[in-house]
């Protein structure tokens, strides 16, 4: 079996012991027995399908068993573990995959947590001494020295603790008292949080995932944003089997009541839903930003420069500057930069994509790696009073996009590093703004900044890293985070729900956000009239009119008169084709607003669809009295004259369309009227002008043919139609 086969089967198995079929897992369970060949896992799967057996036997004699539930529960949390184990050996054996190919080549590499504890003690316990000794390291020449073994050290641990299978008491011990250690910093707790994590996400592990749910409640925030980040992912992977879970679901029941965790919980999964629109974003700044402002710059460059000729002092700033800017809308272009930037947007993954090959990046645990000014890849730049020790401050860069910045400019001329330098003290107003308040910083902010950074850390490695593609991307499951436990169990707060749900809503992922809203409605019997509109624009994007309909009827009870709403059930009814009863709403807009183009427009759709043809025209004259020179009036106008068969008054529209400015329609309507009337030449004359005008031939033909119907209803025949067209064709090829 290939490995994707492998994972194929295990997910097969799994969703069928999720849907309590059973019988069904332990038969889908025997191929991947048979690829393994291990007596001990076949002997395994013979004693709990046994077991499984005897639990059926009992419950179909009726025999009173008040523990067979949680038997029931046991037996397939057991199940799921031996399908996990045996898909990991599976994988280890063959799988191309980067994670394991990673295994088979550290398999050989052991751990001593005893001495890893010492070196950790040893690492922090030097830097606490301070200043004194740090200068005496500096002479000997070994800081940097002792740096880089504690950074090896902190690489040996990531891939200890991401590749391993199941924990021992040494795991255990370590990460809880590693994490526990004050001495020892959040770089290194951060870091450890991560492998967990990214082992966690491979294949599940119950004690794995309630290790990072009680670090959810780490005392320092950068730390429990990563455990945060990390539960959530999780629940969303594997949300179908944690019910199964006894004391998860009772570890998670524990945290029900603590506001801080409910209220970081929320933060990072909007901190992650962000992620579904960062494609979208980074295209739009390619496609609409950088060119925009690419094009305007010559032209604010050039009015820069001769607003300078106009100021006697030289150093004097213009006030005319701004309004250039202003004027030219490279303003609200940099307004617009910025506010997606304050609201926690990913607008930087393009720029730096391209700065992932440093062979920095070459070492998976580096993707994961919180920023450190000390860390010995980049400290080379940094002293307290630089500035751009301040600069890389900056809390809307993630943490790999900070070491991707630093390591460019390593590899900068000093020249290039100090126009970059002036470059930042031409900002420095602002950046002294900004650090001076960074110690007013409430938790709330520091969590969502941490929170953002860390999940943009994880969008680069999830689409950048060199094996990205081996890997299932975690962030892409934050859909289905309403379906997990997290929602039962603690986000259960109606104004929670209530921030999640317009939160969706607003960035257009209307299945989470009507679930939600859903929710919402079924908590609270008063819903409002915008909800309800919410909920039926959700059902409308969806393409489910029915019950977009349904909503927006209910909004239109408690709100009779509000135009969106009657707007929205007449363009659902038209759809439908529930022709009368969108008329009836789109009469009721004209009355509500007179005149309005497009609700004349869709009235004439309406008596069209219902072939009440004088009653549309009656509504094109009306639009055509509003607008009297528009062509497109004339080419509707000429169509349903032509469907009633005035010819004449056809003729009379469609010629001033045509006078106007033609387009290959025009000539197609007056070849079907010169066509009714048997002017067979003109007809022959009008459809070539038309299919010239037709860059392809095919999209003419296709609007003959769907034409054909009127044009029998009017007379026409047949083979009038077909010697026509051929007549149309030969005069194309000669």
């Amino acid at each position: 079996m290939t490995g994707q086969e492998i994972i194929l089967q295990h997910s097969r198995i799994c969703n069928s012991l999720c849907d309590k079929r059973i019988f069904d897992a332990f038969l889908l369970m025997r191929p991947l027995l048979k690829e393994l060949q291990e007596w001990w896992a076949i002997s395994k799967k013979d004693e709990l399908e046994t077991v499984y057996r005897q639990l059926l036997f009992y419950y179909v004699e009726s025999m009173e068993d008040p523990q067979r539930s949680r038997f029931y529960r046991e037996l397939q949390v057991n199940v799921f573990t031996l399908a996990d184990k045996i898909k990991e050996l599976l994988l280890l054996k063959s799988s191309t995959l980067y994670e394991y190919t990673q295994k088979r080549y550290l398999a050989d590499r052991s751990i001593d947590f005893g001495q890893i504890s010492f070196e950790l003690e040893s690492h922090f316990s030097n830097l606490l001494l301070g200043d004194l000794l740090q200068e005496s390291l500096n002479v000997q020449g070994k800081q940097k020295e002792f740096a880089a073994q504690h950074e090896s050290t902190m690489q040996k641990l990531f891939s200890h603790f991401w590749l391993m299978e199941e924990w021992t008491s040494s795991e255990t011990d370590f990460l809880t008292k590693c994490l526990s250690n004050k001495e020892f910093d959040s770089v290194l707790k951060s870091h450890l949080i991560s492998a967990v994590t990214l082992n966690l996400l491979r294949t599940f592990d119950a004690a794995k995932l309630s290790f990072l749910l009680s670090q959810a409640l780490h005392e320092e925030v950068d730390v429990r944003q990563r455990a945060l980040v990390g539960v959530v992912l999780a629940f969303c992977r594997y949300r179908r089997r944690l019910p199964f879970y006894d004391e998860l679901m009772a570890q998670l029941k524990l945290l029900a009541d603590d506001k801080r965790f409910s209220n970081e919980l929320e933060i990072a999964i909007i901190q992650i839903v962000r992620t579904l629109e960062t494609e979208t974003v980074t295209k739009r700044i390619q496609e609409e930003f950088l060119p925009e402002m690419r094009r305007l710059s010559p032209l604010v460059q050039k009015k820069m420069e001769e607003s300078i000729e106009k100021i006697s002092d030289f150093d004097e700033k213009n006030p005319e500057w701004q309004k250039i800017l202003e004027e030219s809308g490279i303003a609200d272009k940099i307004q617009q930069f910025t506010e997606m930037q304050i609201d926690g947007t990913d607008v930087y993954v393009s720029t730096f994509a391209a700065l992932k090959s440093f062979p920095f990046f070459n070492d998976i645990s580096n993707w994961f790696l919180p920023f450190d000014v000390n860390h010995t890849e980049v400290s080379d730049l940094f002293d307290k009073k630089d500035l751009l020790t301040i600069f890389i401050k900056n809390p809307y860069l993630c943490n790999s996009d900070k070491y991707s910045f630093c390591l460019s400019v390593l590899q900068m001329s000093a020249t290039q590093r100090d126009m970059m330098m002036q470059a930042f003290n031409a900002d420095m107003e602002q950046i002294d703004e900004m650090m001076s308040n960074e110690a007013k910083l409430d938790v709330d902010t520091l969590a969502k900044r941490f929170s953002n950074q860390y999940v943009q850390d994880l969008y680069r490695f999830y689409t950048l890293h060199p094996h990205h593609a081996d890997f299932q991307n975690p962030l892409q499951d934050i859909v289905k985070v309403t379906e997990t436990p997290l929602f039962d169990i603690i986000l259960t707060d109606v104004a929670v729900k209530r921030r999640l749900a317009e939160f969706y809503f607003s960035k257009d992922i209307y299945r989470e956000a009507l679930r939600l809203f859903a929710d919402l409605k079924a908590d609270d019997a008063e819903s409002s009239n915008a909800m309800l509109q919410k909920m039926g624009y959700c059902c409308q994007r969806m393409d489910d009119l029915k019950q977009a309909l349904n909503y927006y009827q209910e909004a239109e009870l408690l709100e009779p008169d509000n135009k969106w709403t009657l707007r929205k059930i007449a363009y659902c009814s038209r759809r439908l084709g529930q022709y009368e009863v969108a008329l009836d709403y789109y009469q009721r807009l004209d009355k509500l607003q007179p005149d309005s183009t497009s609700v004349l427009m869709n009235m004439a759709i309406c008596y069209f669809q219902q072939e009440k043809y004088q009653d549309a025209l009656s509504v094109y004259f009306k639009m055509l009295y509003l607008s009297p020179d528009n062509p497109k009036i004339w080419r509707l106008i000429t169509w349903c004259y032509f469907i009633i068969g005035n010819f004449a008054s056809a003729r009379k529209y469609c010629e001033k369309a045509i006078a106007d400015h033609p387009i290959n329609s025009d000539y197609l309507n007056l070849g079907h009227i010169c066509l009714a009337e048997n002017k067979l030449k003109e007809a022959v004359e009008a459809y070539s002008t038309g299919l010239r005008m037709t860059d392809d031939k095919t999209v003419f033909w296709n609007l003959f043919a769907d034409d054909v119907k009127y044009l029998q209803a009017n007379g026409v025949e047949r083979d009038a139609m077909a010697m026509v067209a051929d007549a149309v064709k030969y005069k194309e090829i000669t």
